[in-house]
């Protein structure tokens, strides 16, 4: 008794490539505007330069320069070896999920692309001195930086989409 596997199942269709494409696309895009807000702020507010802080809205938001040891919103903090092992054994199995959600659509693939570029973006922050750059301060919630906006706007869209898709197929089996 033979058991052959089907070769025409892929784990992303060739219809969705496109919508890989475009979360690949996406992440890019967000990890060099993340190298570069940081690469800004490092130059600008970091050690040894002119300024501090940058007030945008009074002492509500403003720009400053920071490092964070740990992950999201500075836990594990005082660990950056154990934040990073973490990074780095999440980021593989998160990023074959990430792609594979992509493929649903375009809008499945931007929430992605945002996740994987913040991820990616904080990822390669790490490496070398094991903290992340983070710059923007609003009101007593930790300062972050861009790959965090993009990680938090990326998941949330995801959650909605969730959300969005058991609702239409609840609704396909109430028919």
């Amino acid at each position: 008794m033979s058991h052959s596997i089907p070769t025409n199942r892929r784990l992303i269709p060739a219809r969705s490539i496109r919508w890989v494409a475009l979360a690949s696309a996406i992440a890019i895009v967000v990890v060099m505007a993340d190298a570069l807000s940081k690469w800004l702020i490092t130059r600008e507010l970091g050690p040894g330069a002119s300024r501090g802080d940058i007030r945008i809205a009074g002492d509500f938001i403003e720009l400053h320069f920071a490092q964070n040891a740990g992950v999201a919103f500075g836990l594990l903090s005082g660990s950056s070896t154990i934040a990073g092992v973490l990074v780095g054994i999440v980021i593989v199995p998160l990023g074959v999920v990430l792609f594979i959600l992509a493929g649903r659509g375009p809008l499945w693939a931007v929430a992605a692309g945002l996740v994987l570029g913040g991820a990616a973006g904080n990822l390669l922050d790490r490496i070398g001195d094991q903290m992340v750059t983070d710059f923007v301060s609003i009101g007593r919630f930790p300062s972050f930086n861009v790959a965090d906006s993009a990680i938090t706007v990326g998941a949330l869209c995801l959650i909605g989409l969730s959300f969005r898709d058991s609702s239409d197929a609840r609704m396909e089996d109430s028919k």
